[in-house]
């Protein structure tokens, strides 16, 4: 594989079952922003776990990350900027709350469809409500 782009904290290299792999060189969390000038996709930033990797799949946002790469269009967050302590986005953590989210909604749904509306019901989806409500705010 040939290696984009290297430094001391990451390494770029065109891969055969991705655009590009991204390997994280150190023993912290990395942390890199998509940055191409005069553009703002809000892409999210990519959380490199240490010594491990991301691929970068073929979509339209892996084909501008591949080209952020190659340009130079991105940047590493500082490591005042990276903590340890979850305060970077945890994928398993977003997909438990999805399901959970979507367990409630079909629940209060089918209730509101099927059943009778009794006030004890009423005041039970209503607290599920706020229990979705609690899961999204915590999402960051």
């Amino acid at each position: 594989m040939k290696t984009m782009y290297e430094n001391e904290q990451i390494r770029v290299e065109k891969a055969y079952d991705f655009l590009c792999k991204v390997y994280n060189k150190t023993d912290k969390l990395v942390l890199i922003r998509y940055n191409e000038p005069g553009y703002n996709f809000n892409y999210d930033d990519l959380g490199i776990a240490p010594h491990d990797f991301v691929g970068i799949r073929e979509t339209h946002e892996g084909y501008d990350w591949l080209h952020a790469f190659e340009n130079g269009w991105f940047e590493i967050l500082k490591d005042e900027n990276v903590t340890e302590n979850n305060e970077i986005f945890d994928i398993t953590q977003f997909i438990d709350d999805c399901e959970t989210i979507e367990n409630l909604a079909l629940n209060i749904n089918a209730q509101y469809k099927y059943g009778n509306h009794s006030h004890n019901e009423n005041v039970s989806n209503a607290n599920k409500l706020v229990t979705v409500i609690e899961i999204l705010k915590s999402i960051k």
